[in-house]
């Protein structure tokens, strides 16, 4: 039977919780939610809200890995509000700047995050680990299509993150596409491993919601490993699993058989032939999704049938696609251009930033007669019909499923006191790993900087996977014939990309060597000090999960990912956290033997 189309999701996750309550709706950890309990407790802050007086206003949601954030949004969804992310691990500066461009008038919080939302300057905060009572005569307020739904901020060009208004009617479009392309049942466990403040998440939240479906929680995210994500997948039996390559890398990297019946959505970043094959063995379908957040999550999806025909597919439900060249005419087949998109899908643009909301959706041209948003993304369009992704028309990047605008590190970077100009790249290292490397010139009255203190002068206000490894100072700049920043000389100036060494320490027990060999080995060096740390060296995530698939290997430790990263990640600390892993693991008489031969 043919689902039928969804009109406001919200009103169809009411139905469903009416209809089949007892239905399990939520899976965390040993913890399973049904849909009349997630219904239930979101009315109770959605009454809250209610009480408040908040309406029509973008709420905060701060939230560690928990059911709190689907109890959250559906509230907010509940009273004619709309969600923006605020993301607990983002640099507090970051975070006040949402919180003041967004105009947020509460957020909402737990236990785990209030030390976060204390530091902000927000009017009203509800924590929803306190108990709440359903005020008499709450009701659901369904929201109108062209309400907004949520706010996703992502890197801007000018220094600060923009945010992204998506409507309910895009939303609700975006997920009936999804329904029956790729398609799923009531009987499917979705996996939910992204963070919220990516938009993808929100297929993984409420596509099975819509379905009577299930949810399968990551309490970790990426940053459990690759080995705690597999068992997530292999013991609840998830059978629809979203990432992005970098993540479905990790997983292949930590042994990962797959299953013959789970599905695979693949997106954020182009995927490669290589990691094409090794999927399509281990799944029942392999799916490429295409999609910026301005036009609502995937805008175009294609089944990847053999790894040798990687394209872009056919566009969703309602959506159109455009392949415009420089005078923004329609290109020819066999020619390529920049790509653009149109349909019920739109955003409804940058909040406060008319400006730019006017330069990327254009209200049509002499050939299309609909407004449609300008990607800034290269493709081309094959003599079979096929689109096939190129690459960035502009200074965004793309790096493990992160979007990134060069130009707001550069601004960032700028307003360090003795730095005149700066411009990042992203480029290989000795490695062959892609990273972050910022070059800059100093003002006429400074001789050198540490680049120590410029990271640490970021690390304030750009997340994590925003700060460049390598910061580089250079006399002047490379321009073009028209004196433009030559960004292509700067990719393959003559600067090799190398791990900086600090003062060096030999490693000085067993731990400590064999820990170093291993860095060496995955960081292609020849040496490392023990006072060195694996980030800084260019180690990233899907580094750190072979580094701890090798460290356990080699010591018999059980160790998770999510360990190496509660700590500094030098040689010492893992030698460290290694002894006392194996300690723990051994038994009683083990650990009484060990002690009577210390003595």
């Amino acid at each position: 039977m043919e689902q039928e189309k969804i009109s406001c999701v919200i009103e169809r996750f009411e139905e469903i919780a009416k209809d089949r309550p007892e239905r399990t709706a939520l899976i965390f950890q040993d913890r399973i939610i049904n849909y009349k309990e997630l219904d239930e407790a979101s009315n109770k802050i959605a009454a809250r809200l209610n009480d408040l007086g908040i309406n029509d206003s973008l709420i905060g949601i701060c939230f560690n890995r928990n059911p709190n954030i689907l109890v959250a949004i559906l509230a907010v969804w509940k009273t004619g509000n709309a969600y923006v992310p605020l993301d607990p691990d983002y640099p507090m500066q970051r975070l006040e700047y949402i919180v003041k461009d967004a105009h947020i008038p509460v957020i909402l919080f737990d236990k785990e995050t209030v030390n976060t939302v204390d530091s902000l300057e927000v009017p009203k905060l509800i924590n929803l680990d306190e108990s709440f009572d359903l005020s008499e005569g709450f009701s659901v307020q369904l929201p109108e299509s062209n309400d907004s739904a949520y706010a996703i901020y992502t890197s801007g060009s000018t220094g600060n993150p923009k945010g992204v208004l998506i409507s309910h009617g895009a939303f609700a479009n975006f997920i009936n596409s999804m329904v029956h392309c790729p398609g799923i049942s009531e009987n499917d466990k979705v996996l939910f491993n992204t963070t919220i403040s990516f938009d993808i998440s929100t297929l993984e939240m409420f596509l099975p919601l819509v379905v009577g479906a299930t949810i399968v929680m990551s309490p970790y995210g990426s940053i459990g490993g690759g080995g705690l994500l597999a068992s997530l997948i292999d013991e609840n039996g998830v059978t629809i699993a979203q990432g992005t390559p970098s993540m479905w890398q990790m997983l292949i990297d930590s042994g990962w058989n797959g299953s013959k019946d789970i599905k695979i959505l693949s997106g954020g970043e182009a995927i490669s032939s290589e990691l094409a094959k090794e999927l399509l063995v281990r799944c029942d379908s392999l799916w490429n999704m295409y999609g910026p957040t301005e036009t609502t999550v995937w805008s175009m999806v294609s089944k990847i049938e053999s790894s040798d025909d990687i394209n872009l597919g056919a566009p969703v439900d309602n959506t159109t696609i455009y392949i415009l060249d420089e005078n923004m005419k329609l290109v020819k087949p066999g020619e390529s251009g920049e790509l653009f998109i149109g349909g019920a899908g739109l955003s409804k643009g940058y909040i406060g930033r008319d400006d730019l909301t006017a330069e990327r959706f254009i209200s049509g041209t002499s050939e299309i007669d609909e407004k449609i948003y300008k990607t800034g993304d290269i493709v081309s369009l094959g003599l079979d019909g096929k689109i096939v992704y190129q690459g960035r028309a502009d200074f965004q990047v793309k790096l493990r499923g992160h979007r990134i605008e060069l130009g707001e590190i550069e601004s960032a970077i700028a307003e360090y006191p003795s730095i005149k100009h700066a411009a990042v790249v992203l480029r290989e290292n000795n490695n062959g790993d892609k990273q972050l490397v910022a070059f800059y010139t100093l003002k006429d009255d400074e001789d050198n900087v540490d680049d120590a203190l410029i990271k640490s002068s970021i690390e304030n206000k750009l997340p994590s996977y925003m700060i460049p490894y390598t910061y580089i100072c250079v006399d002047s700049f490379p321009l073009t014939a028209n004196g433009k920043l030559d960004r292509k000389a700067l990719m393959t100036m003559d600067v090799e990309i190398v791990a900086k060494v600090k003062e060096f320490i030999e490693p000085r027990n067993e731990f400590e060597e064999i820990i170093a060999e291993i860095w060496c080995q995955l960081l292609n060096t020849d040496k490392v000090s023990v006072n060195d740390d694996f980030l800084e060296l260019g180690g990233h995530s899907l580094l750190a999960n072979r580094l701890v698939m090798k460290i356990n290997k080699d010591f018999g430790t059980t160790i998770k990912l999510v360990e190496i990263f509660s700590r500094p990640m030098t040689v010492e600390e893992m030698a460290i956290l290694v002894e006392e892993n194996m300690l723990s693991n051994l038994s009683e008489e083990e650990l009484a033997e060990l002690m009577k031969d210390q003595e």
